[in-house]
Parts: C-alpha cells; structure tokens; sequence
C-alpha cells in the first residue's frame, strides 16, 4: 500500500487536503484509500502534546496503525503533525520494508495564518502549544531520501493530484535492507536434492550387498563417513555362544541354526564359518574381561572420590585452627609490643593497665631527645641520669600510677631548655 504522509504546521489545513486527495483517488482512481490520523486514536491534542512522554506514545499507536494497514494494494493516507524528521524517517522505514512507495505533503501555511484559523475552530490548541509545536517543527527537505518525493503545497496552490499519484502508482519501490529480509531456511531445490541423494546412497548399498563380507567398509555418497555391518551378526551369535559353554542340546540346536543363518548371509564363507564363530566368542570375551577391568577402575575412582573428600574436609579444618593461631600471634605481639607516653614538663600524666595486669616499666627520660616535642628547642641530647630507675620506683609492678615530668622529681638536667618525661611501658603478669 503507497504511503501517503501529511505533514505542517497544526492548523496548517492538512486535514482538508488529506481527504480532498482521498476523494479523488476514490473517485477518480478507483483506489480503496484508507485515511491515519489523530482523529482515529482520540488524540486530545492539549494534553498529548504537553508532555513529551504523551507525545511519544501517540507517535507510536499512528506507526502502529500504519503497519497494520498497510498492503501493496491499498493507499494509506497519514493526517498528522509528523514535524519530527526522524519519526518521518521511520515512516520511511516502514513503506521500504513493504515494499511500497511513499511521498511527503507539505502543507506550508504561514505561522500567522495557523494561528487565525486555530481561534475559530471549536476544539483548538493552547497558544503555548502551538508556540512550541511551531518552533519545534523541522521542515522537511526533498535532498533527504525519507522526505522524498517532496510536495509543497502554499495556502492558495492546488494539489498535484496526477504527480501525487504517479509518484506513488509509477515509481518503483526503494528495495528493502538486506540485512532485515527473512532468508529461507532451504534452497527452492531442496525437495529434489534430497531425494537425489536418497537415490544415490539407496543404490551403492544395494550394489555392495552382492558382494558383501562380514566386516566391510562402505563409503557413503557424499561424504567422507564409511559404515560397516558388524551389528546383526554379533548379536545374532552372542546367545548361541552361552548355551555352547553350558554344554546344553538348546545350545548345540541354537549353534546350528545359527551356522545355517550364516551360511545363507554370507554364501562366499562357508568355510569360514567355525572361524567367525571362534572370533566372535573371543571378541565377547575380550569385551566381558574390558567391562569388568572398567567395573573395578570406577569402584577405585569412587574410593579415590572418598579419600579426596576426607582429605579436604582435615585440609577445612587445618585452616580455620591456622587462621585462629594467626590471630592469637598477632594479639600477643600487639600486647607485647611497649606502648609510649610523653609528658611536657610541668604537667602529668597517668597510665595503667587491664584487669589482672601490671605495669613494666621498658624505658624512661626526662630531658629532651628531639626537636619539637613539646615547643622547639635546638637541644637533642638531654638526659636525666636516674630518670629509668625514679619511674621504676613509681609505677613498675602497679596497675595504675601517675606520672609528672619536674625537675623537682627528676632534677634539672639542661637548664633553661623545654623538657618532657618519654616512658615506655608494656602490661605483663
């Protein structure tokens, strides 16, 4: 079905142009023309065209209508705003996959006139609306392969009734993307192919089964596969070879008729039968030793399983009494590990120990060892001379004890420097 899509500004009369071109396609042409457009989905234009969320859904019911009119045979005519140059595109889209030509009418009616003829319609647009649609618009440009052939159509112009027409009638259709055509799924031949082939590999097994012989390869038309006929004749033979080991008449009368099926199979080896017996029985031995070899292979595979099992549950284990020794270290050596308290001078300081554990002293100073603990000073070697064994006196084997750094306690090892208590201590039994 040819496209036909109106496009302009609202109230641009692309309605009356739409069902003047209906008319005379119908009446004119004899076509059947069906006619798309806001009319046909209750578009409320105020409140679709406010939102842009409203609008693209509306967008979406007209393409979905078109494709569902749309034919070979028929015309469809779109009556919409359709000012949006790649919903025109997808429209486009849509007639070259059908394979069906389109145009574009443009229906170029000045803003001002839009706008007198919107005040004296009963259902009108919203000034604010129509100010934006008209902004909004982006006119179509015949260089554009979606936009044409064009038509523009002035406020006074008639329609190009007989090139509208030839443009969609006489044109041949752009062809459809390859990449979004169905390929078949077989070639129109396939039926007679198939059976040709049939015909062949049918005919090379019946010429081989003249001069077949237990054993033999044959190759299959076509291909690179060979086939062989060991199947009918070890099962045919498989069950006489136990009642022959049982030494029972069933065994010997199964035994015969067995030779005499041979015989008649493969006519070329009559001598040869006590021989293919005899393989036979050895190839069924050979097979009951490999089954039980697999038996005993499993039954190990299935202890091994078991072995790995246990192995990996004492290696779970292993790790979780690894990761808690870990921690247990990493807390004794955190313990272990003297803590460090600085006490400017004049001023005191107080340290203890947990429940259960007393103080130890490790190593004390009153003086001053750097630059800028407690306000610079240039001095770095100051040191009292009992400032290990007064702190020892003080706190050592207590579980709290105060510390005051003063030259009254400690003396005054460099007179006129700032100078600082430095003791480090750790909480043993």
């Amino acid at each position: 079905m040819p496209l036909v899509v109106m496009c302009g500004y609202p109230c641009s009369g692309k309605s009356k142009r739409a069902h003047e071109l209906k008319n005379h396609l119908e009446n004119s042409r004899g076509k059947t023309v069906h006619l798309a457009g806001d009319e046909c989905i209750s578009l409320e234009r105020n409140v679709v065209y406010a939102a842009s969320s409203n609008e693209k859904e509306a967008r979406g019911l007209l393409k979905s209508a078109v494709e569902r009119l749309i034919s070979r045979d028929d015309i469809i005519i779109l009556d919409s705003l359709n000012y949006i140059k790649g919903y025109r595109y997808e429209l486009y889209c849509v007639a070259k996959a059908h394979k069906t030509t389109h145009c574009i009418v443009h229906c170029d009616t000045p803003k001002e006139t839009c706008r007198e003829w919107n005040r004296t319609r009963e259902t009108r647009y919203n000034d604010e609306i129509l100010d934006a649609l008209v902004m909004r618009f982006e006119p179509p440009e015949s260089r554009n392969r979606w936009d044409s052939p064009l038509f523009v159509i002035q406020v006074d112009d008639d329609l190009p009734l007989d090139n509208i027409y030839d443009a969609l009638i006489n044109r041949i259709p752009p062809p459809p993307n390859q990449a979004t055509q169905a390929q078949p799924l077989s070639a129109t031949n396939f039926l007679y192919e198939l059976d040709k082939t049939t015909q062949e590999i049918v005919a090379v097994l019946l010429n081989c089964q003249r001069t077949f012989v237990p054993g033999d390869h044959v190759a299959v038309p076509g291909t690179s596969e060979k086939i062989s006929f060991y199947i009918k004749l070890i099962l045919t033979v498989k069950a006489p070879f136990f009642f022959r080991s049982q030494k029972s008449p069933e065994g010997r009368v199964i035994v015969k008729q067995v030779s005499n099926k041979l015989k008649t199979i493969c006519p070329s080896q009559k001598k040869n039968i006590g021989q293919v017996l005899s393989i036979v029985s050895s190839v069924d031995l050979t097979l009951r030793f490999t089954h039980s070899k697999i038996s005993s292979l499993e039954k190990a595979a299935k202890r091994l399983n078991k072995v790995n099992t246990v192995l990996l549950n004492r290696l779970g284990k292993m790790d979780r009494k690894l990761d808690a020794l870990t921690k247990m270290i990493r807390k004794v050596t955190k313990e272990d590990k003297p803590k460090s308290v600085t006490v400017c001078e004049s001023k005191k300081a107080t340290i203890t120990c947990k429940k259960g554990k007393k103080i130890e002293i490790v190593q004390a100073n009153y003086g001053r060892l750097n630059k800028r603990t407690c306000r610079k000073s240039p001095v770095t070697n100051c040191r009292a001379a009992k400032s290990l064994a007064l702190v020892q006196s003080t706190c050592h084997k207590k579980a709290r004890c105060v510390l005051r750094a003063s030259n009254n306690v400690f003396g005054d090892p460099c007179k006129g420097v700032a100078k600082y208590l430095l003791v480090k201590y750790k909480c043993g039994q």
